[in-house]
């Protein structure tokens, strides 16, 4: 089931030595691109953390908006995301076929479509995840945060080490989700990555 909109309202954080977020707002409806544009240390990750529920603001709402309901819990919001971040690890002992079936059972979802998009990619299914290039990690990432059609597919400075094949690649994937309706924030350090997203947030 697809979201609606998702909205931001009035978004606080900080830790105890500094103050990350200062009344961030905004809203990306169904099929829209939303675009955090800031530098290092501005707060993208966070917001993108604070949005799938992994951090709880200071102050603020965040809101996945649905045709029949409306989800502010942020242990609901974590089942509902797709996420790519440097954060998110995977296990080097397993193969890539072996993580992408492990983590998607976790989520209770099949791994038909993340072993799909990994092959799409060309990445070796039975290599094993440590012998990886980081590049083809964060291909992986790429299938696993695109599996199943989420409502909102966080995206946190997602071609980072990635070749020209792979970032049209994945560029078409995320054209081809929007075109489904979904919605997408994608975190970036330069205004220039995307000329044609329909909202730009400047942290």
């Amino acid at each position: 089931m697809l979201a609606v909109s998702l909205r931001v309202e009035n978004l606080h954080f900080g830790y105890p030595e500094v103050d990350v977020l200062d009344g961030v707002d905004f809203e990306v409806k169904r099929g829209q691109l939303c675009v955090i544009i800031g530098a290092n240390g501005s707060g993208k990750s966070t917001t993108l953390m604070l949005i799938a529920g992994f951090l709880e603001p200071k102050e603020g709402k965040i809101i996945f908006e649905f045709e029949n309901n409306t989800v502010t819990d942020r242990y609901q919001r974590l089942k509902m995301i797709g996420y790519l971040s440097p954060h998110v690890g995977l296990y080097p002992v397993m193969s890539v076929r072996e993580n992408l079936e492990f983590i998607c059972s976790l989520k209770g979802i099949s791994s038909e479509e993340a072993i799909f998009i990994v092959s799409e990619f060309g990445v070796p299914l039975n290599r094993s995840f440590s012998k990886l290039s980081s590049g083809m990690v964060q291909k992986v990432k790429w299938a696993l945060a695109l599996a199943n059609l989420p409502p909102v597919l966080l995206l946190d400075e997602p071609w980072q080490n990635m070749d020209k094949e792979g970032i049209e690649i994945s560029s078409n994937f995320l054209k081809g989700y929007l075109s489904k309706g979904g919605i997408a924030v994608v975190t970036t350090p330069l205004d220039t990555d995307f000329l044609d997203c329909d909202v730009k947030v400047f942290l």
